[in-house]
């Protein structure tokens, strides 16, 4: 495990001559807790585990996804203070993913193989998605989505939205639901379609 500061290493888990920023563990991890503090972090997660990815004030920005194995993550990513982004774009998996900001742990990858759907439980106000058909669902707060290529489906939610939908393919449904001042960013050449309920809505040229 490494990081950009020192670690202490605690049980199961050594130090790395040379080097005070990684530690190896020998013992299976049954829970990682990670408090990012405060500033614009960036935390990647390449392994699936159980646990807590949690920013303080700052920007912060969490790729998520690309895990591989037999095992599905159960992780609550939640940004707290700044306008923090949650992101699919690096995802492993060949289909879709689906996020619901709506604080349950039902939000990832689907099942695949072996592998069970992942169980996050994603708090972030941006969403980033996959290059499949993903299924993307805002909140009450006003979220930046843009789901990626992939026949996509979207909803903002009842906050001022800015829905980013130019991937040069048609998406299957893009609404901005509740807000006054939603804006959705479309094709022009793919012709999304795009709900009445978006504000304001631009077509790419």
């Amino acid at each position: 495990m490494s990081d950009s500061v020192t670690i202490v290493p605690g049980a199961g888990c050594l130090a790395v001559a040379g080097d005070p920023t990684t530690v190896r563990c020998s013992a299976g991890i049954p829970k990682i807790l990670a408090r990012l503090g405060n500033g614009r972090d960036t935390f990647r997660t390449l392994v699936p585990f159980a646990g807590s990815v949690e920013g303080d004030d700052g920007d912060d920005t969490f790729l998520v996804g690309e895990a591989a194995g037999t095992t599905a993550s159960r992780i609550l990513y939640a940004g707290h203070n700044g306008e923090d982004t949650t992101s699919y774009a690096l995802s492993s998996a060949a289909a879709g993913v689906t996020v619901r900001l709506d604080f349950a742990f039902n939000d990832g990858r689907p099942a695949e193989g072996t592998r069970p759907a992942d169980q996050d439980n994603i708090q972030t106000e941006n969403i980033i998605g996959s290059s499949f058909g993903d299924t993307l669902t805002g909140d009450a707060l006003g979220n930046t989505i843009t789901p990626g290529r992939g026949r996509d489906t979207v909803s903002g939610g009842a906050g001022n939205d800015v829905i980013d939908v130019q991937d040069g393919q048609a998406e299957n449904s893009v609404r901005c639901d509740g807000g006054t001042a939603d804006r959705a960013i479309a094709d022009r050449v793919a012709v999304d379609t795009v709900n009445a309920d978006c504000e304001t809505i631009t077509r790419a040229a």
